[in-house]
């Protein structure tokens, strides 16, 4: 199918998506009407305007936006509070750009689509740019992403990547964008960043390659094509990604994987922090733990017939097939 074609049968879907939150919400406003012929909560306060079609041409979401005011911005929490405070505002900024930069199947994927899912309980859909067209659905449906509210579009090529990026990114009915990309110079970055912070919609993008991703203090792999410390970039934050070998007995109880999460670039503090998160491949949520962590000796009984192990970046590869 062709890209325009994808794009085009999504807004239809946005639309009919918009209608239905906007009868809702105009059937909740009747409900609450007191005699004074005011809307009016349940605390007898006047609530948020609601939004009408933004500017750009893209379907107005029809409902308050909420989240968390943090110094004049609106704030995503992450869905773990120790990658929020790793996070300069204590989370991802509505109308923004995060980059996840990570080898392949590294775990760069999972951690933007953990912070997808917490931007969709706005209710708003998800939308997939799979440029790599490798994503697979059914692993986000595991995690408590609702069929009904993840829309993905495949572009054929870099170039349609791009552009249904820029599409999606306008449109102020996405609760956040999941994007991945890994080749992107800075007019189309800046593209991407003005469509964001037009509508208001989070863009998380997905930077894999098997190339080493950029390092806090610049250095990479040794790969020219590497990026730099120096590379323009026009996202809010720029995440890297690092894989830790997790403890194969431990995962014979619970699959789960752990990766260093650094924070290599930011627009609102200083770079340069790092946490370890553990990510329960099974639920989704993420928790900090103890780099040098052992399974507890209360366990030892319960591997006495053992499973079979699964390999370290089995739920990157779920999501990214």
């Amino acid at each position: 199918m062709d890209i325009r074609e994808q794009v085009d049968r999504l807004r239809a879907q946005l639309r009919r998506w918009d209608g239905e939150r906007r009868a809702e919400a105009r059937a909740n406003r009747l409900d609450r009407l007191g005699s004074s012929g005011r809307v009016e909560d349940g605390n007898g306060r006047q609530p948020e305007k609601y939004e009408a079609e933004d500017s750009s041409g893209g379907v107005g979401c029809g409902v308050a936006r909420g989240g968390v005011e943090q110094e004049g911005w609106s704030v995503i929490g992450s869905g773990c509070e120790a990658l929020d405070r790793l996070l300069p505002l204590g989370g991802f900024v509505r109308g923004a750009l995060a980059e996840f930069w990570g080898e392949t199947g590294g775990g760069a994927a999972t951690l933007a689509l953990v912070a997808a899912r917490e931007a969709g309980r706005s209710g708003r859909p998800i939308v997939i740019v799979d440029g790599c067209r490798s994503f697979y659905p059914p692993a986000a449906f595991g995690w408590g992403i609702e069929p009904r509210g993840l829309l993905v579009v495949r572009p054929a090529d870099a170039r349609d990547a791009l552009w249904a990026a820029d599409q999606i990114l306008r449109c102020s009915a996405v609760s956040a964008a999941w994007i991945s990309i890994d080749r992107l110079d800075s007019r189309s970055f800046r593209r991407l960043q003005l469509a964001a912070e037009s509508s208001g919609t989070p863009g998380f993008l997905v930077r894999c390659s098997n190339r080493d991703p950029p390092s806090v203090d610049g250095a990479s792999g040794g790969s020219p094509r590497a990026a730099r410390r120096d590379e323009p970039s026009w996202a809010d934050v720029r995440l890297r990604i690092v894989p830790i070998a997790s403890d194969q007995s431990a995962m014979i109880l619970s699959p789960v994987r752990r990766f260093e999460v650094q924070l290599a670039r930011c627009r609102h503090g200083r770079a340069g922090g790092k946490v370890v998160l553990e990510l329960d491949e099974v639920t989704g949520d993420l928790r900090e733990v103890n780099r040098h962590a052992t399974l507890p000796l209360s366990m030892v009984p319960a591997l006495a017939d053992p499973a079979p192990s699964r390999g370290g970046d089995d739920s990157d590869r779920a999501i990214a097939r």
